[in-house]
């Protein structure tokens, strides 16, 4: 609802804060009049029309951009869409309402790339949060300290590499990555350290981080349990073959968390094609819940920021220096925006995972607004 007098943005009667979700642009280009247009990207696999009907259920009127054009940094101005994803035999549609203030939002839940507003707005996540675990070496440094992480060697591309560094790695095999990056990409994989230096100077130019390898294969405890028989013979099938397979923690602030695994395809013993595995929630070990929390305890601790929405993989792996014993060890944290589950692939845990997306956007919506 618009105030007309003061120009600025309130809830509509049913709702007690506001929401944005700011989502890729992809090559619609919506103009700024008034009138209602349809979108597509709003009902498809990744349920972005359920998942804002989930936030308006949680009492948040919620509305849409695309992408940073939608975002007048100088002004401090958004221009905002009003999402109708409800209408009986309509698909979803969206109605350009105007330009206002960005300090009127509750939160903007962003999964668009982070917008340099941090302080005018609430983002999930903040940038300081994305950036933090974009470094694959802060964030290894940072669980390191916290005995949840091996560490690894950074390896600045402005700087002579020197192997004598390596030796920090117990081992002789090491995995290299890009020290900054997301979803695999640029990932040069697992060496020997004799094979480092060639490695870089083939490599593109850019900073990598080394780090010690760990072996995923470990048959997990057997107290964890999937959703269905179908779910359960993947699980099955990867235990068996000694195959690669982590689990996912989601996290949705106040210690709210939900599990997902994931496990090399059927012929694969890495993640070069891998399957997602539903569980059931109740069957996840303490162990893995301890951990889970003191990786997201590290992040509030070294960002200030007490909202987190990340993903938090964890493998059952040991390493050589635990003597081939394993543990429930970090591989990685996302931030930017963690991959939830898909309708085509799950249809309950895909609703369960936006459910509770919903139930923390609305909470921090109306911290701020209602403070």
């Amino acid at each position: 609802m618009i105030n007309a007098e003061t120009e600025i943005l309130l809830p509509g009667q049913d709702f007690d804060a506001i929401a944005v979700i700011n989502i890729p642009k992809g090559r619609m280009n919506i103009p700024e009049a008034h009138d209602f247009y349809p979108d597509p990207r709003l009902a498809n696999e990744w349920g972005r029309d359920r998942f804002i009907s989930f936030v308006a259920a949680e009492g948040v009127e919620p509305f849409v951009t695309r992408g940073a054009t939608y975002y007048d940094l100088e002004e401090r101005e958004v221009r905002l869409l009003r999402p109708h994803v409800d209408i009986q035999g309509i698909p979803p549609h969206v109605e350009p309402i105007g330009r206002y203030s960005v300090s009127d939002v509750g939160v903007i839940h962003n999964n668009a790339g982070a917008l340099p507003i941090e302080g005018v707005a609430t983002q999930l996540n903040e940038p300081s949060v994305r950036a933090l675990a974009v470094d694959k070496h802060q964030t290894a440094s940072l669980l390191k300290k916290a005995g949840l992480h091996e560490g690894s060697v950074a390896i600045l591309k402005d700087t002579a590499f020197n192997p004598d560094v390596l030796d920090e790695i117990m081992g002789t095999t090491v995995f290299v990555k890009p020290r900054f990056g997301s979803r695999s990409e640029g990932v040069l994989g697992k060496m020997t350290k004799s094979e480092v230096a060639t490695a870089l100077q083939e490599a593109d130019q850019t900073d990598y981080v080394v780090e010690g390898v760990m072996d995923y294969s470990h048959r997990w405890p057997g107290t964890i349990k999937a959703v269905d028989e179908e779910n359960q013979a993947i699980l099955d099938r990867a235990n068996l073959e000694a195959a690669n397979k982590e689990l996912r923690a989601y996290s949705f602030g106040k210690g709210e968390f939900y599990y997902v695994g994931r496990v090399a395809r059927e012929g694969e013993t890495d993640f070069a094609a891998d399957d997602w595995v539903f569980l059931v929630q109740d069957s996840i070990p303490s162990t893995v819940r301890a951990v889970a929390n003191e990786v997201y305890l590290q992040f509030v601790e070294a960002t200030g920021v007490s909202e987190l929405h990340l993903g938090i993989d964890m493998p059952y792996a040991s390493t050589p220096s635990s003597g081939g014993e394993p543990s429930w060890r970090v591989g990685e944290v996302n931030a930017g925006e963690p991959q939830l589950a898909k309708y085509s692939e799950n249809v309950q845990a895909a609703d369960d995972l936006r459910k509770h997306l919903a139930v923390q956007i609305a909470r921090i919506a109306r911290k701020r607004s209602l403070a």
